[in-house]
C-alpha cells in the first residue's frame, strides 16, 4: 500500500487553524451576527490572514460577515 506524503506546509496550515481557533475560543472573540471587515495590502501576510479567518469562520456553528477590503497604501 502506498500512501502519500501530506502537502508541503500542511502542518503549519494545520497549526496555524488550531491556534486560531485556540484564540477564537479563549478570548470569544466570534459571535453571531459579528460583521469583520479585514483590510489586506495585498502581501502574503494579508492573505494569509483571510484565509485563517475564512477556514475559521466556515467551522463556526454560527453566521458571520466577512467583508475584504484592499488597502492600498
Amino acid at each position: 500500500m502506498v500512501t502519500s506524503a501530506p502537502r508541503p506546509g500542511y502542518r503549519h496550515a494545520r497549526h496555524l487553524k488550531d491556534e486560531v481557533a485556540r484564540a477564537s475560543k479563549d478570548f470569544e472573540l466570534l459571535a453571531p451576527g459579528d460583521r469583520i471587515l479585514c483590510a489586506l495590502s495585498g502581501g502574503k501576510d494579508s492573505y494569509g490572514m483571510i484565509w485563517l479567518l475564512r477556514e475559521r469562520l466556515r467551522a463556526a456553528p454560527f453566521d458571520v460577515t466577512l467583508v475584504a477590503v484592499n488597502l492600498d497604501q
